[in-house]
């Protein structure tokens, strides 16, 4: 097991949820569902030790913007305890700022969402820390049909014209600016929700495919956004990825989603609109095994590419995507399954 100094915490200050099995979940009832996601995470995979040269790392035990923002020294101490021991120091970054870099050479990252044309070499995507929503009930497998029946429930739509408008000048500002710096791909950078509006519109004028889609004005994993009771809202999410033969996954603030993992867990096909996006342990897993990958700029023939995917597949190899799904979820993609897989792996850094 992978040996971790902390030091001492700060009181009333949040925690990594990867030190929960060791030190205890903290809830936060803002956060719906989450405390769901820690029932497989029971069993520690760091051994927190008591001094700094019995580690084999030193662990920022915060998120990483969460604390860089709110008390940049006590970052600083660690970088600095971190150099004075000898250790990496390991970060974890499960944020939505996936524009800002984390500027530490001596240092493991851990980040949730990255760009391929940014991602530094001492960076690791990881999953988000997510429900295996295999628990809720059984899952079964789908038999292939004439057509795809394609998925979506959420956040796809604006409250109001000021949110909208917020969020095509922020599109407009970003793109400028990336377009400035050189960025390789400035359509990449574009907020999550414009994404799925597009695709959805895309997808629902298609003749190609048929839809499943369930359109939200708000997040529904906030307890200050949700639009229903949460049990009925979880419970008509969760239906509608397993009445779908292949859902959705489109980023959101960061550049990854959450969503792409559920479904994972679900044993159903995700269909990840690509926006330079970077996938846990890519050297791997065969991911082009269990999903369908659309490039951004391709959007607006996703139909044509779903119908296409789905007609050429013979029905016992669409059977075993959705298994394949699963299983990978299950083996690599939780919490307990990827940490336990990859920190071992982190003795030779």
């Amino acid at each position: 097991m992978t040996k971790v100094y902390i030091g001492k915490l700060l009181d009333g200050v949040s925690y990594l949820p990867v030190l929960f099995p060791n030190l205890g979940p903290i809830r936060d009832d803002r956060h719906l569902f989450a405390d769901k996601g820690w029932r497989t995470f029971t069993t520690p995979v760091f051994d927190i030790v008591e001094r700094p040269e019995e580690a084999d790392f030193i662990l920022l035990p915060y998120d990483y913007f969460s604390m860089f923002d709110r008390n940049r020294s006590v970052v600083d101490d660690y970088i600095a305890l971190a150099k004075r021991s000898g250790k990496k120091l390991l970060i974890f970054d499960l944020s939505d700022y996936t524009e800002r870099p984390v500027d530490t050479e001596n240092a493991v990252i851990f980040r949730v969402a990255g760009y391929r044309h940014h991602l530094k070499r001492n960076e690791i995507i990881m999953p988000y820390f997510v429900e295996d929503l295999s628990r809720e009930g059984e899952v079964y497998w789908r038999t292939k049909g004439d057509k795809p029946v394609v998925g979506f429930c959420g956040w796809a739509d604006f409250k109001n014209g000021t949110q909208k408008a917020k969020a095509y000048v922020k599109k407009w500002y970003f793109a400028v600016l990336y377009a400035l710096a050189g960025d390789k791909d400035v359509g990449a950078h574009q907020q999550g929700l414009l994404f799925r509006r597009k695709l959805i519109r895309v997808l629902m004028d298609s003749a190609a495919v048929k839809t499943n889609f369930i359109i939200r004005k708000a997040y529904g994993s906030h307890r200050d956004t949700i639009e229903l009771p949460p049990d009925e809202a979880r419970k008509q999410y969760i239906q509608n990825i397993l009445d779908s033969d292949l859902t959705v996954s489109i980023r959101g603030d960061a550049n990854a989603s959450q969503r792409f993992y559920e479904v994972l867990s679900l044993g159903r096909i995700p269909v990840l609109l690509d926006t330079d996006c970077v996938l846990p342990l890519e050297d791997e897993i065969r991911y082009d095994e269990f999903m369908l990958r659309i490039p951004h700029r391709d959007i607006d023939r996703a139909g044509d590419i779903i119908a296409e995917f789905y007609g050429k597949l013979p029905p016992e190899d669409f059977k075993k995507m959705q298994q394949r799904a699963q299983e990978v979820f299950e083996n690599y993609l939780r919490a307990d399954s990827f940490f336990g897989h990859v920190l071992p792996k982190l003795s030779g850094l």
